[in-house]
């Protein structure tokens, strides 16, 4: 067993941990914005795309599974670039699941028109 699957692991437990400790809504901002914080964003990222590279497998499973991801994220964002892609100054708020925010951030950040401005300042 690769050494990847303890690390998502320990990764998984801390984050069940602080989820068992929501008590508030201050609680469950602070998850938030812990979970969202790009070292976290990128742990579970690389966490995750070397456990599915690594699945051995003579079908690829896990760059199967990989292609998929990208892709998928790849639609989404399309779909909600297009929502509003005619609509100059339009002001978008998208809630969008933690393992997908890093991709939506790269996604918009290279498209024209587009202004990403980070939750934490909304969330103040």
């Amino acid at each position: 067993k690769s050494p990847i699957y303890g690390e998502m692991q320990k990764k998984q437990d801390e984050v069940a941990q602080q989820e068992s400790a929501i008590v508030t809504g201050e609680d469950m901002l602070n998850l938030f914005r812990s979970m969202n914080q790009p070292t976290n964003l990128r742990a579970f990222i690389t966490l995750d795309y070397n456990a599915a590279i690594n699945v051995p497998s003579p079908e690829n499973y896990g760059r199967v599974y990989l292609a998929w991801w990208e892709v998928r994220n790849l639609r989404m964002v399309a779909n909600i670039r297009a929502a509003f892609g005619n609509r100059a100054g339009a002001r978008v708020l998208n809630i969008v699941g933690v393992s997908h925010k890093a991709y939506y951030d790269t996604y918009f950040d290279m498209m024209s028109d587009v202004k990403l401005v980070d939750a934490e300042q909304i969330l103040k």
